[in-house]
């Protein structure tokens, strides 16, 4: 799997996540690289049907305690949320998000 960067068509317009390629297509992430960092976690975000996105005030606190234990961080939006292909799957295709973004970082980041 392969990392893209999406370009914009409006630079006015929010600036867009890179990619990994996921089951789906395209899952948009963050990937925050702490100072001298001895692991990497995946945090996921709360329910994509009631807004939950990797922009979260409590996925951003997550990132900032474990920065500050120098654990990098990858954050992403399930299929079907900000710039991620797909939709909702109900669960099932979200493990699947959450397994590619995994197999992703470990053969990708270190």
């Amino acid at each position: 799997m392969s990392s893209t960067l999406n370009l914009l068509s409006d630079m006015s317009q929010t600036p867009l996540m890179p990619t990994l390629l996921g089951p789906a297509g395209a899952i948009e992430y963050r990937l925050d690289l702490a100072q001298d960092s001895h692991s990497s976690a995946v945090l996921c975000h709360p329910h994509p049907l009631y807004g939950g996105s990797l922009h979260d005030g409590v996925l951003a606190q997550a990132v900032e305690v474990f920065m500050n234990h120098h654990i990098d961080c990858l954050r992403f939006n399930f299929r079907g949320v900000g710039g991620s292909a797909g939709q909702h799957d109900h669960g099932q295709g979200e493990r699947d998000d959450v397994a590619a973004v995994w197999q992703w970082l470990t053969e990708h980041h270190r």
